[in-house]
């Protein structure tokens, strides 16, 4: 088997492995008032559309958005790498348009 299409099959399979995903990032918060600090709190931010959106989240929350964040990532990585064994596969198997001869002056 070619060590491209080899690749490509384990990149598959790793994505079909890779659990739940979701986009986005995860900021901890602290509120200092009057020497005081107040938390750590958790958002969520991820675009909708052109609008970014922030969801509080409680610590099991972020444990778990994390890990989905991780696994998006993940996943788009595994994605970029099957392109491109996808394009060198594509060209090694299939016939292309013939290219003409140079005319000489």
């Amino acid at each position: 088997m070619n060590t491209n299409i080899k690749r490509y099959e384990q990149l598959r399979a790793q994505i079909g492995k890779a659990g739940l995903i979701i986009k986005g990032t995860i900021t901890e918060r602290r509120i200092i008032q009057r020497k005081r600090t107040y938390g750590p709190y958790y958002q969520w931010t991820f675009k909708v559309g052109r609008k970014t959106v922030t969801v509080n989240l409680s610590k099991e929350q972020e444990r778990e958005y994390s890990k989905a964040i991780r696994n998006f990532q993940k996943v788009r990585q595994n994605l970029k790498q099957m392109e491109a064994l996808s394009r060198k596969i594509l060209e090694m198997t299939t016939v292309g348009v013939k290219k003409r001869k140079k005319l000489s002056p």
